[in-house]
């Protein structure tokens, strides 16, 4: 199997990491009062705070498991 293969079929399954970089700008960006001592997935904050409309998977779709349930 071909490493190309591979890597393919992860991104599929996987997040897109366009959305993890976008979640990473919001927690560097917004004051750290809103975003502090969390536990979220990227595409339900990126939501919360209106940077996409359009959320997908855990976190939006259906709850989270472990500790962003607290």
């Amino acid at each position: 199997m071909s490493t190309h293969w591979f890597f393919y079929r992860r991104r599929r399954r996987g997040e897109p990491p366009e959305l993890m970089a976008k979640a990473a700008l919001l927690l560097a960006t917004e004051p750290k009062e809103k975003v502090a001592g969390r536990v979220t997935y990227s595409q339900e904050i990126l939501q919360e705070f209106g940077w996409i409309t359009n959320g997908k998977g855990t976190g939006v779709e259906r709850k989270g498991s472990g500790y962003s349930q607290v």
